[in-house]
């Protein structure tokens, strides 16, 4: 419980600044997680900027259509009255996505951060 208090009074500082709150990780330990830069990625695609898009994160398509999927498939099973627990195969593609993700972020450096 102190986590989830921490966590909110971690982006209620950043965003009563009128920023958008750093990652934890990036903030308290310098290393970006492994979606750092997805929202600037999304904000760039939404103006057109395939190349600023894919500089601050080039998995942000994968990602958005994995998380998206991964959405549509636990609704789809909840309406039919199934259980709802993702395939082991979308567990796998999101631990390589997102180790894939992290590997790329260190590898870009800071700026990229």
């Amino acid at each position: 419980m102190a986590s989830f208090f921490f966590y909110v009074a971690w982006n209620l500082h950043w965003l009563g600044q009128g920023r958008l709150p750093p990652s934890l990780l990036r903030g308290l330990v310098g290393l970006p997680s492994p979606t750092t830069g997805m929202t600037r990625s999304c904000l760039a695609l939404r103006q057109g900027d395939l190349v600023q898009s894919l500089g601050w994160h080039p998995l942000t398509l994968p990602l958005l259509a994995l998380y998206l999927g991964s959405i549509f498939f636990v609704l789809w099973r909840l309406l039919r009255r199934r259980p709802y627990a993702l395939p082991p195969w979308v567990a796998r593609t999101w631990l390589v996505l997102l180790a894939l993700s992290w590997a790329i972020k260190l590898l870009q450096g800071p700026a990229w951060w």
